[in-house]
Parts: structure tokens; C-alpha cells; sequence
């Protein structure tokens, strides 16, 4: 079992990953209207909007993530190394 500290360390890394992915999904959702504005065609408008809504789900899913690792990383007790 690993110690509180390298816990610490996993969160920090993940609470940057799942960071930018969420951003990475919510620009990517925001992408699937940019067609839409060109030239649209029939259908397009449902595909783009299930595609947004795909992609923002996937973007709150990281977030809600990257939340619960900041409060795990925020209570947990200070780690230190001088050495």
C-alpha cells in the first residue's frame, strides 16, 4: 500500500490530466458547431447537437474528477522532502 504522500503525488498528476481533458473535450464539443456554421446540411443540425452533448458529458464527467481529486489533494496532510 502506498503511502499518503505518493497518493498526494498520483492526484496532483491525475487533477492535471483529467484538467485538460475536460477542456480538451469541451473545446472539441464546441468544434462540432463549426461546421454547422459553413454549410449546413439536412441532419446536421441533430448530429451536431448529439455530438455537443457527447462531448460535454464527457468534459463534466473529467471535471466532477478533477474536483474530487482537489479536495482529496487539498485535506491531505502537507508531504516535504528537504532532503
Amino acid at each position: 500500500m502506498p503511502d499518503i504522500c505518493t497518493l498526494k503525488s498520483w492526484a496532483d498528476l491525475g487533477e492535471g490530466i483529467f484538467g485538460l481533458t475536460a477542456a480538451f473535450f469541451w473545446f472539441w464539443s464546441v468544434a462540432a458547431y463549426w461546421y454547422f456554421f459553413s454549410t449546413p446540411q439536412v441532419g446536421d443540425v441533430n448530429r451536431n447537437n448529439r455530438l455537443s452533448s457527447r462531448y460535454n458529458a464527457a468534459a463534466a464527467f473529467c471535471a466532477g474528477i478533477t474536483a474530487l481529486l482537489q479536495v482529496f489533494v487539498h485535506y491531505a496532510p502537507v508531504c516535504r522532502s528537504f532532503g
